[in-house]
């Protein structure tokens, strides 16, 4: 798993590249929401267009980064789903927690 993080009109974009099924990109993950919030970022999107499997460790990691968002009284959306991690989503209603996007631009722009 590769990710990248950038910060535009103090929205922080979280781009997720590969897998997000075991510990060591589950961590990776969450420790960048983490620092995000240490720097008083409090919005946040996760892009996951790149997103090629997603596992229960995945959806752990998503729900735990909502956590973290959550107790800041921050907001937390997901971009750019693909059709096959949105199944997956949906049918274990992760999905429910989040703010949708079509578009980083999109989300960027609902949550300045």
């Amino acid at each position: 798993m590769a990710s990248k993080v950038h910060i535009m009109y103090n929205v922080g974009i979280i781009k997720i590249r590969g897998t997000l099924i075991g510990d060591a990109e589950s961590t990776a993950v969450h420790k960048m929401v983490r620092d995000l919030i240490e720097e008083n970022i409090h919005k946040i999107v996760i892009d996951l267009s790149r997103v090629k499997l997603i596992n229960s460790n995945g959806l752990g990691t998503l729900m735990a980064c909502y956590s973290s968002v959550y107790h800041v009284n921050g907001k937390i959306g997901l971009a750019k789903i693909s059709e096959k991690t949105l199944k997956i989503l949906s049918i274990t209603k992760v999905h429910t927690l989040f703010d949708h996007f079509n578009s980083i631009r999109e989300a960027v722009k609902a949550y300045r």
